[in-house]
């Protein structure tokens, strides 16, 4: 049984991704999978069409199905291939060719990958993430670097209970449903700021903003007084306000890839991440 945390969650992911990133990109892929070091789009691109060539050759190999793990085939395991370098593709902003587009739109449709055994328990959001990841797929523009939403959950039935987008929030909101909503989901907006009418909602517990444009947090951040989970992976925050202080329940704190001074006093946090002083100074080293 598997759980999908994200797209790359099936057999074999690992080693097709550290093959394109060493093997024809010349990457460590230690360093490339620890941030140490970027694969860019020209990389990528001037080595794709070596890189398709040399997976349909290692499919042409494949005149039967045999095992290539417990779990799948190899000619399964090719479909993996293209769905690796689909995402590579767009996490750099290189151009998706359309033979890439085809056969990873096909091998994501739900018909064929309910086959992997998913957690009965998360279908949903495997769903979610396989309809983000084919949306990408067919509105991509080279020269955009996709960026895609981690949800934070691990059941169908938390899935249920957030809000994920800032179209969701918006009906939430108008409709009154948000009221029953305690966590929200902001990754990948483009947000600038934190939205005003996110910080009208002090009941909220879990709160993600990942992966946007934002500069600084507000000085009413607050007002978010039940706030227990707080993730700002990957924005452009340099400097914490002396309100953040003031979430007293804030328990679970996420600041890596942003500038934040790593000697931003600890009395700037909430008492609960204070106390954890040699793990506050490692949220805040950036990569």
């Amino acid at each position: 049984m598997r759980f999908a945390m994200d797209i790359r969650v099936l057999d074999n992911d690992n080693q097709w991704e550290r093959w394109i990133v060493e093997e024809f990109c010349d990457l460590d892929y230690e360093d490339y999978y620890m941030d140490k070091i970027i694969l860019t789009q020209k990389a990528l691109e001037q080595n794709l069409d070596e890189i398709i060539r040399r997976i349909e050759k290692i499919k042409s190999q494949f005149d039967d199905p045999p095992l290539y793990s417990v779990h799948i085939t190899c000619l399964e395991a090719i479909d993996i291939a293209y769905q690796i370098l689909a995402l590579l593709l767009l996490e750099t902003g290189s151009y998706v060719p359309e033979v890439v587009k085809e056969k990873v739109l096909k091998s994501t449709e739900w018909e064929f990958d309910k086959q992997w055994d998913w957690d009965e328990n998360a279908l949903k959001i495997r769903k979610f993430y396989l309809n983000e990841f084919r949306e990408k797929i067919l509105h991509h523009e080279p020269g955009k670097k996709e960026k895609f939403v981690d949800l934070k959950v691990h059941s169908d039935k938390e899935f249920d209970e957030m809000c994920i987008g800032l179209t969701m929030l918006k009906e939430y909101i108008e409709s009154g449903k948000i009221k029953d909503i305690s966590h929200i989901n902001l990754d990948c907006q483009n947000l600038t700021e934190i939205p005003n009418s996110v910080l009208k909602l002090t009941h909220i517990k879990k709160l993600s903003l990942d992966k946007n444009n934002i500069v600084a947090l507000p000085q009413n951040i607050d007002d978010l007084v039940n706030l227990e989970h707080l993730s700002l992976l990957d924005n452009k925050i340099k400097e914490l306000p002396p309100t953040f202080k003031n979430l007293k329940n804030l328990d679970d704190l996420t600041l890596y890839g942003n500038p934040v001074s790593s000697i931003t006093p600890l009395e700037n946090f909430p008492p609960i991440i204070a106390k954890r002083k040699k793990y506050t100074r490692e949220w805040l080293s950036s990569p």
